[in-house]
């Protein structure tokens, strides 16, 4: 399975400011910057969306994926969410006020955004992948999402403080082969990791001690501000197969 992390913008290096990751070039996990990067043509390729949860770091580029689409191929685009997630961007997003409201407006008889939602626990299959929401630990809201595409399976756990099913949920996947993991703070900030719903190295080593050995996993959303510390301290930790996240990076599991 190939899933890229693509970069927040232009020049932005390593820097995740923004969260979409594009599993096999056609499946997005969350918009933060995924109407930011590429055409709208090679936009138009990713044809499922799925939200973790309502944040703006998550959600910002959404109405511009949308547009780019719309523009692209005369199509609309679709956009999985849990119930909480599709009424935030129904009265918060698509409001005419922040956006012209896409899931209203139509053409060739669809919607320019179609708000499709999906229940924790069950698995859907969206371009001939099986996509399956757990739900985590955050302020408002959220899910984390493990995509199979029948050989494997890769864990996006992003924006979440110390949890218990998801782990679970994943270690009873056989074929799981990665993880993404948030790590947002460093050790000295777990307060506020705490209070914001994150993870930091400390915190993070003891949750991905309940996957498999043998499995990937991949620090991501790393604060900008502090990720040197970040880095020192996760490189400093005594874990399993635990990588930095490359920003940009195609993986291949």
């Amino acid at each position: 399975m190939r899933v890229r992390i693509l970069p927040s913008a232009p020049g932005a290096g390593d820097l995740q400011h923004l969260i979409t990751f594009v599993v096999e070039d056609r499946l997005a996990i969350d918009a933060g910057c995924l109407g930011l990067c590429g055409t709208p043509q090679q936009q138009a390729a990713v044809t499922s969306v799925f939200l973790t949860h309502s944040h703006a770091d998550h959600v910002c580029s959404l109405p511009f994926f949308a547009m780019n689409v719309v523009d692209a191929t005369g199509q609309g685009a679709t956009v999985h969410a849990p119930a909480d997630v599709v009424e935030v961007l129904h009265e918060d997003l698509f409001n005419w006020r922040t956006w012209p409201d896409f899931t209203a407006l139509r053409q060739d008889g669809r919607p320019l955004v179609e708000l499709v939602t999906i229940e924790p626990r069950h698995p859907v299959t969206r371009d001939g992948l099986t996509v399956t929401a757990i739900p985590i630990n955050h302020p408002v809201p959220t899910v984390a999402y493990l995509v199979d595409d029948g050989d494997g399976a890769v864990l996006f756990a992003t924006d979440t403080g110390p949890t218990e099913e998801v782990w679970e949920v994943a270690s009873r996947s056989s074929g799981l082969r990665a993880a993404f993991i948030d790590v947002a703070f460093p050790d000295e900030m777990e307060d506020l990791a705490a209070i914001t719903g994150h993870l930091t190295p400390r915190l993070a080593c003891r949750e991905i001690a309940r996957l498999p050995s043998h499995v990937i996993k991949v620090a991501v959303h790393l604060k900008p501000a502090f990720r040197q510390r970040i880095v020192d301290q996760l490189e400093a930790l005594p874990a399993d197969n635990l990588a930095i996240g490359r920003i940009g990076w195609e993986y291949e599991f």
